[in-house]
């Protein structure tokens, strides 16, 4: 697990380095290489590390993945959308470069993650269809379509099959690829891709509304964001759907179910144990 870290910061600051420079290096760097728990890319490897050793281009599209994951963190910091000042324990990019680097920052990282898809499937057409695979699930009717969501209804109620669309976009979808990208990238039978992409949405629900729980009981200085602000904007969220206490509980049947589909799928304790790690955490 620390080796796939260390890999993929490598990655991510080699790439980075190849391709761009100047002032817009550095506001790209501040965001892509300030740490993170660097859940994607590890849920890439980490699947694929099952089946076959992760190759060069592996760790390159794990780090596309990543890129695309910081350029929605840095836009979703901005003040047309959640307006905050903290993100991992440090002013925000747009605190730091100002708004319109900031904007052109996460453009510039989601382009850089396609121009490197690009390069991959030069090299092995199979990068077509994973590149695609993150495109959907990054684009309009995926994580982009949550946000949506996300913003028209604040201070409205939503539907129940509303709150799951918004956080199946959100955050299900970028969590769900890499699992589905490595399944494929194995050579996975094609009926088992389903069950693979089932796991991996349910992983990205449970992963949401862990986050819903801790914004409300924790602090700041443990999130290294600000807590509270969805409830401050009157959005949508799990917990303030069900309940605290509710959604505690489903959460524990969340994790119960998710952890009952591993044990079908794979046999592997580090995937077990990483698991575990993302459904336990604090921060």
């Amino acid at each position: 697990m620390i080796t796939l870290r260390a890999r993929i910061e490598e990655t991510l600051e080699k790439l980075l380095g190849e391709k761009v420079s100047g002032e817009l290096y550095d506001a790209m760097a501040y965001s892509l290489l300030s740490g993170g728990k660097r859940v994607r890319p590890l849920l890439y490897l980490l699947h694929l590390s099952e089946f076959q050793q992760p190759t060069e281009e592996d760790f390159a599209f794990a780090a596309t993945i990543e890129m695309i994951h910081c350029y929605s963190l840095i836009h979703d910091d901005l003040p047309a959308m959640d307006d905050d000042d903290l993100r991992r324990g440090k002013p925000t990019n747009h605190k730091v470069y100002g708004e319109a680097m900031a904007i052109l920052a996460g453009d510039a990282l989601l382009n850089l993650a396609y121009e490197i898809c690009f390069d991959l499937a030069e090299k092995d057409p199979v990068f077509i269809q994973l590149g695609k695979a993150l495109s959907e699930a990054a684009g309009g009717s995926g994580m982009i379509y949550g946000q949506v969501l996300d913003m028209l209804y604040e201070g409205k109620k939503m539907t129940e099959s509303q709150l799951y669309s918004m956080l199946r976009g959100k955050t299900g979808g970028l969590i769900a690829l890499p699992i589905l990208a490595a399944a494929i990238r194995s050579n996975r039978p094609d009926k088992s891709l389903e069950f693979w992409t089932k796991m991996g949405y349910e992983l990205g629900l449970a992963f949401q509304v862990k986050d819903d729980l801790l914004d409300r009981d924790s602090t700041a200085e443990v999130l290294g964001k600000t807590p509270g602000k969805d409830a401050k904007a009157q959005k949508n969220s799990f917990v303030e759907f069900y309940g605290y206490e509710s959604a505690q509980e489903q959460y524990q049947h969340m994790v119960q179910g998710i952890f009952s589909q591993l044990d079908m799928l794979s046999k592997d304790k580090t995937i077990e144990e990483f698991y575990k790690a993302l459904l336990e955490r604090k921060y």
